[in-house]
């Protein structure tokens, strides 16, 4: 189980790295069933294991039920080719981790910079104003 303070993709990297199954029969499809809940009723999804880890990564960060989770993917999709489905949704939300993320990151190491912060595009400098245009020169009238 994933610890509620997971929240960046640093730290599913350290599951997936921590895992028992992950790596194991390489070269071979490994699939871990699992007995899940959609919508009250009990269904078997075989998955890979990293697929597993993921998924409670997601419902960790996302901070809802796993059961919720198989119920909204249910409702959004239907069932047919439903562990195809789950891999889309949590490699489709891991890549929406990953660019929050990073984004966070980025504006941390804005705000840990020294020095004024970045101007927008069509921020004008403070005392800095334009000079006058000069007008083009005339044409020189031929004799």
């Amino acid at each position: 189980m994933v610890p509620k303070d997971y929240t960046s993709i640093a730290a599913l990297a350290e599951l997936v790295a921590d895992s028992k199954d992950v790596g194991r029969n390489f070269g071979k499809v490994l699939f871990t069933p699992r007995t899940i809940r959609v919508g009250g009723r009990r269904t078997s999804v075989r998955l890979e294991p990293e697929f597993w880890t993921a998924i409670d990564f997601v419902v960790a960060v996302e901070k809802i039920d796993r059961d919720a989770f198989f119920l909204d993917i249910e409702q959004r999709y239907g069932r047919f080719a439903f562990s195809s489905k789950i891999r889309s949704v949590v490699v489709s939300t891991l890549l929406k981790i990953a660019l929050l993320d990073r984004i966070r990151c980025a504006r941390l190491a804005a705000s840990n910079r020294s020095g004024p912060p970045p101007r927008k595009r069509n921020e004008k400098k403070q005392g800095a104003e334009k000079a006058p245009r000069k007008p083009p020169p005339r044409p020189r009238a031929r004799v």
